[in-house]
């Protein structure tokens, strides 16, 4: 069942790479506009799974378990959300998309390594080193199409951070699943997106409120790269084709959250994350090339081959 379950989100990852993509070349390269569209569609995940929670609470109420410990986990993926969305949006305006996609997928190791002191899995060596293929090739992948900029201590932070909280929000789901039994999906998912969009929606109101001083005070800031803090001429608006999509985006999101939950307790974490993560990275590089025309050099087409021959080895050594 798990893997029907992993078949469905790696699916459901392609039409939200597609989409992602194709809003990101329509979104004004600034952090207000960004979060503005982020917490539309996570407001509307959070509507759509709140439909399937109230029809499931219709048909069998008693089945709902709701608990100080459900909000506690919920609350750690969707705190794991905002600051990783905050901080890739950092990243991003330093012009290090290589290594936010590399340490947000590396995140998998927070779920991994806890999930040993908490269930006692244990992984063999090989699975191990099939985790360490993995992200070589997601790394050859996102470095075979963009450049970074110079490095700095503080971008490592930053970039540690990501890790972390990519990893957090994981490991609130790997804890739902595996620590509630019978809990509801959809409950967890009303939760997980309400809270994320409530925070994101607090970090956009404090940046606006950076972007009304910038307009107050006629501060220019350059409009060539991605904005932390949008100036008097930036473009911050979304048009309504962007608002359509999020939409979908919402909905193939939701799909994605459901079931990634539902198999948290059927499957190590280890060789969840690294396929469903690490399926997004491969998924995302073929997608730019199918749909993009985004140039696949031959380190991008080393990294899919070892990406996807780890998810294979590693799919194979837990049976």
């Amino acid at each position: 069942m798990e893997w029907i379950y992993l078949s469905v989100v790696l699916l459901m990852r392609i039409v939200q790479r597609f989409l992602s993509k194709y809003n990101s070349l329509s979104l004004p390269k600034n952090s207000i506009s960004y979060l503005k569209y982020t917490v539309f569609y996570l407001v509307f995940a959070a509507i759509l799974a709140f439909g399937f929670f109230g029809i499931e609470y219709i048909i069998d109420p008693k089945q709902i378990i709701f608990n100080f410990e459900v909000v506690g986990y919920a609350l750690m993926s969707a705190l794991g959300l905002t600051i990783g969305c905050l901080c890739s949006q950092y990243a991003l305006s330093k012009g290090e998309i290589v290594l936010v996609s590399l340490f947000g997928t590396a995140g998998l190791l927070v779920p991994t390594i806890t999930s040993i002191f908490l269930y006692d899995e244990k992984l063999s060596i090989l699975q191990w080193l099939f985790v360490a293929l993995f992200l070589v090739g997601a790394y050859l992948i996102t470095s075979g199409s963009s450049k970074r900029n110079k490095f700095n201590f503080k971008m490592l932070i930053i970039l540690i951070i990501i890790l972390l909280s990519e990893g957090i929000t994981m490991l609130g789901q790997t804890m739902f699943g595996r620590n509630i039994v019978g809990g509801n999906v959809s409950l967890f998912s009303v939760l997980l997106f309400g809270f994320g969009s409530l925070f994101l929606a607090i970090a956009y109101l404090i940046i606006y409120t950076f972007y009304n001083k910038n307009k107050k005070n006629n501060i220019i800031t350059n409009t060539e790269g991605f904005e932390f803090i949008p100036g008097v001429n930036s473009n911050v608006k979304l048009v309504k084709q962007t608002y359509i999509f999020a939409i979908f985006l919402a909905v193939a999101v939701f799909i994605i959250n459901q079931f990634v939950t539902l198999t948290t307790p059927l499957m190590s974490p280890v060789i969840l994350f690294a396929i469903v993560n690490g399926g997004n990275t491969i998924i995302g590089a073929i997608v730019g090339a199918a749909f993009f025309k985004e140039k696949l050099n031959i380190s991008s087409i080393i990294g899919l081959v070892l990406g996807l021959s780890s998810l294979i080895l590693i799919k194979l050594f837990a049976l």
